[in-house]
């Protein structure tokens, strides 16, 4: 299943991998304020998504990353997620969760949008 081999790109920084799972023009989208989550904004095409998660990358890790209870209608899908992180600068390790819209094309992702639990992002984040 795509979204599976999504969470096993993101764990692995398998970036070609993650960026194979969507189309040319894809739009990435991780909401939030970026004085909580310094890695929220909107991102088109594929190599941006590449681009995003080297930024994330650069100073968290995901240790785990699942995708639960997933409600798909048409070529859309609503799922729950749930992610091990770690912050790279302090050790620090923290539970998170959210949720995901995707909008598919076709076999491939061309919008995906992250609803991340932005306390438990901030709390990680402060403790640099």
């Amino acid at each position: 299943m795509l979204i599976n081999r999504l969470a096993e790109a993101r764990v692995k920084r398998d970036y070609a991998a993650f960026e194979a799972c969507f189309t040319e023009d894809a739009v990435f989208w991780i909401l939030g304020r970026a004085a909580y989550m310094p890695f929220s904004g909107r991102r088109k095409g594929r190599e941006s998504v590449t681009e995003a998660l080297r930024f994330m990358d650069s100073a968290i890790v995901y240790l785990d990353f699942k995708f639960d209870e997933a409600i798909l209608e048409g070529d859309q899908s609503a799922v729950r997620w749930f992610a091990w992180v770690r912050n790279l600068g302090t050790g620090s390790k923290v539970r998170m969760k959210g949720f995901a819209h995707l909008r598919f094309e076709g076999p491939l992702i061309r919008e995906l949008t992250y609803f991340h639990d932005t306390q438990t992002v901030a709390a990680l984040m402060a403790r640099d």
